[in-house]
């Protein structure tokens, strides 16, 4: 059994490791990077949180990882499944639509949700009203200037 403290890391060396170990043929996960340095996966990530060139690195390191991915999908070397679990930790793309989707979709439930609200139909009649009546009222103006021009 180990004991003691747990070693310390120097970030901007791991950081360096992890690209140079993403561009590996044999890297396909992060996990495998985490397991091969005895780094936990939390700190991997607490690291890219806090620290910019860490983020950089971390970045740069999931979009090999990603990209070799889908390639090995293409060439039938990988099962979708494993890769469809988790395309969106890989693919900064694919995750930035899926969160620009669910927002919109909420957005949508929001707004139906509201729609069915009746306090909210009132107050938007109501707005509606106040908006026609400010209408008419610079219609009226309008006319009553140009037949005093006339």
């Amino acid at each position: 059994m180990v004991s003691g403290r747990l070693r310390e890391h120097d970030r901007n060396q791991i950081a360096l490791d992890l690209i140079e170990w993403a561009q590996l043929d044999t890297s396909t996960t992060m996990l495998g990077f985490c397991a091969g340095k005895l780094i936990s996966p939390n700190k991997i990530t607490d690291w890219a949180r806090e620290d910019e060139f860490f983020r950089v690195a971390y970045d740069i390191a999931k979009a090999c990882v990603g990209e070799r991915r889908e390639k090995k999908l293409s060439d039938g070397k990988l099962h979708v499944k494993a890769y469809d679990l988790n395309a969106a930790v890989y693919d900064r793309f694919l995750k930035e639509e899926r969160q620009e989707m669910a927002k919109f979709e909420a957005l949508l439930k929001f707004v139906e949700e509201q729609n069915q609200n009746p306090e909210v139909i009132e107050k938007f009649d109501a707005l509606m009203d106040l908006m026609k009546k400010a209408q008419e009222r610079k219609i009226e103006e309008i006319n009553k200037s140009v037949d005093n021009k006339s």
